[in-house]
């Protein structure tokens, strides 16, 4: 069985994991952390770090594996994206995790010329819908 919980990217929202600790130690599980260039507390290399050990920490729990999502809800473009891959590519390498790819909002596919860079990068991308709201929507 698949679980996926998003604990809000801090270690406050990890507290939350912190308590399934003991099952999680059983089982071999997979805690991906999922990077954001653009957010406020992980917008370099070295906060990301940071944070992810501050989650590490309060959830006991250790990633193990790093994925880039970094976007700017509907205003991204793939100039966005490609801007934040060697940004994504160098937390994993400091935390010494694999580098599982990077998300692309499905709109961005619906230009072609995005469509062509996608499928002709070495680039793993994983096309994704966007649900989150901005605050006063």
């Amino acid at each position: 069985m698949d679980v996926v919980m998003d604990l809000g990217g801090d270690d406050a929202g990890a507290v939350v994991l912190g308590r399934y600790n003991p099952q999680l130690s059983n089982i071999n599980y997979e805690m991906i952390y999922l990077v954001n260039k653009y957010r406020n507390l992980t917008a370099t290399v070295e906060d990301t770090v940071e944070i992810i050990k501050e989650i590490e920490a309060a959830s006991r729990c250790k990633a193990t594996k790093v994925l880039n999502n970094s976007h700017l809800k509907f205003e991204t473009t793939y100039k966005t994206i490609e801007e934040s891959l060697d940004y994504a590519k160098e937390v994993a390498e400091k935390l010494e995790l694999p580098f599982v790819g990077t998300t692309i909002p499905k709109f961005l596919l619906e230009d072609e010329a995005v469509k062509n860079k996608i499928e002709n990068s070495d680039e793993k991308f994983i096309p994704i819908d966007i649900y989150v709201r901005a605050p006063w929507e």
